[in-house]
């Protein structure tokens, strides 16, 4: 097992300076709450090569889970770098804790240990689902603790609604969140994702959820704490293991045809009026087998059909060439569709 290592900030804003673009540095001082008042005064320790080698697989990682308490100033967040994650650390003592995660259940309890919560908890006291409104959900943020207090006490209030509440007030009227965040290059920022929202209890975890907010309903779902922060482990896992898909068009059969070819083509106008003459030949064939029936009025009119016809098929030839233009229209009108 890796061991951790524990840099002062500091330390650790000094070897980014090195590293990186003044962006990246941003992002990361932003992440982990390294205000300006924090670093000054604090004595830099020794440059370590095992640092430097971490800080680098840090900042060259496209997956990050962000673990966030409203009203703390400790962070924690994991860096997935090569199948490795990493995790990241803070505390109100000055320094930073940069520790790689070698199995699952390190991840479990260094989430545990963050948000203050027992594991040991397996059984959910609660066992209730709550259906709010988005905006009476809003309007709890914005109520004094005495409100709050006020309807835990009011006998009118449902009673599943007042566990919620009394965990919500204990919690600093906050939802705890874990960010799934991610990006494709290395020298861009990450972007948020997917976001789990939850309010920590004494011996369970409100879940948030928020799949029908376009309906204007919330639902504060009871978990277990065991059974909440291994399904949020499960969720981790599939995150940081699955790789990202980009979104393509699948162009049908013969599209790649299509756009190869010119836009203008002599030879699709030459096939066009080589195998239409063959038709015309044929139809000349059938006036030849009674030949002497016509040959001494109708040669001449025969002649004439002949010249009208040939001079239509040239035409006809032309507007061949330019053909493509509605077949690669129709071409992309099927890809829109799609």
């Amino acid at each position: 097992m890796e061991k951790l290592v524990r840099p002062s900030y500091q330390e650790v804003l000094s070897a980014l300076e090195h590293m990186k673009s003044k962006s990246s540095l941003q992002e990361f001082k932003s992440i982990h709450k390294l205000s300006a008042e924090k670093v000054d005064g604090i004595p830099v320790l020794p440059k370590s090569a095992r640092l430097n080698e971490l800080l680098e697989k840090i900042l060259n990682a496209k997956k990050m889970i962000e673990f966030s308490r409203e009203n703390s100033t400790d962070t924690l967040a994991v860096y997935y770098y090569n199948k490795e994650m990493i995790s990241v650390s803070t505390d109100d003592q000055n320094f930073i804790t940069i520790f790689p995660i070698g199995n699952k259940d390190e991840l479990k309890k260094r989430m545990a240990k963050f948000y203050e919560v027992d594991l040991s908890f397996e059984n959910n006291p609660v066992e209730v689902n709550i259906g709010i409104t988005e905006e009476d959900y809003d309007r709890l943020h914005s109520k004094t603790p005495d409100e709050l207090t006020a309807m835990i006490q009011d006998e009118k209030v449902d009673k599943r609604l007042q566990r919620f509440l009394l965990d919500f007030k204990n919690n600093h009227q906050k939802a705890d969140r874990i960010n799934f965040k991610m990006k494709e290059r290395t020298s861009e920022l990450f972007t948020e994702g997917s976001v789990l929202f939850f309010v920590p209890g004494e011996k369970n975890i409100w879940h948030i959820k928020y799949d029908e907010i376009e309906s204007g309903m919330i639902y504060l779902m009871s978990n277990s704490i065991a059974e909440y922060f291994t399904g949020a482990e499960l969720l981790i896992e599939k995150f940081l293991e699955e790789e990202p898909v980009k979104p393509q068009l699948n162009k049908p059969a013969g599209t790649k045809k299509i756009d190869s070819e010119k836009f203008f083509s002599i030879k699709r106008g030459f096939s066009f009026f080589y195998k239409s003459n063959i038709a015309v030949v044929i139809g000349l064939l059938c006036f030849f087998i009674n030949q002497s029936s016509w040959v001494e009025q109708g040669g001449i009119n025969l002649f004439i059909v002949f010249i009208l016809t040939e001079s239509f098929l040239l035409l006809l030839s032309l507007i061949a060439c330019f053909k493509e233009k509605e077949e690669k229209a129709a071409a992309d009108k099927r890809l829109k569709t799609a």
